[in-house]
């Protein structure tokens, strides 16, 4: 099922929301042309080119970001769901709206095992705990991603010291640690 139809199955859409996400789709895919090749028509290394909903974030641009992420992953195979399904979830919780961003961060860890890799599982559960607005539960993933983390999780251990010290605010202001 797509996740046209799932959310409009779950009335997340109305039909001005459809038809602005059907205009975005379209102007994404216009953008998508003009960035895989250059003025001579030569495909150009998409891995080296910074990704558009990159930009998309850094303009604040959150639902366009989340439209395209959830344009590609619909459109291209090769592409790294996990990841591209919990910036969606990102990009939604910057938005403040929490139930769409758990819908899609829970999305992110189909076909992966809480046992593979128990740091990020205690990033993620801290996140959907902010998200559910659950303090305590946070509070404990929080204390167990601080201990003994890896260097490759102190970002995302900073992540969730932040939204403990910042627990009152939206996800995206209390996200931020730099």
């Amino acid at each position: 099922m797509s996740d046209f139809v799932y959310l409009q199955s779950h009335k997340f859409l109305d039909m001005k929301a459809v038809s602005t996400y059907l205009i975005l789709l379209l102007c994404f895919q216009t953008n998508l042309k003009a960035q895989e090749s250059n003025e001579n028509g030569v495909a150009v290394n998409s891995k080296k080119d910074p990704e558009l909903w990159m930009s998309l974030e850094e303009n604040s641009q959150f639902l366009e970001a989340a439209s395209y992420l959830l344009y590609k992953v619909q459109s291209d195979s090769t592409r790294n769901k996990h990841a591209d399904y919990w910036h969606i979830g990102r990009m939604y919780g910057y938005l403040n709206d929490y139930e769409k961003a758990i819908f899609y961060l829970s999305k992110s860890t189909e076909n992966i095992n809480p046992n593979d890799d128990e740091q990020w599982w205690w990033y993620f559960y801290g996140t959907i705990a902010f998200l559910e607005r659950d303090k305590e539960a946070l509070l404990k993933y929080m204390t167990k991603l601080n201990i003994g983390h890896t260097q490759y999780y102190e970002p995302n251990a900073k992540t969730l010291v932040s939204l403990y010290k910042n627990f009152e605010k939206g996800y995206r202001e209390a996200s931020l640690w730099k």
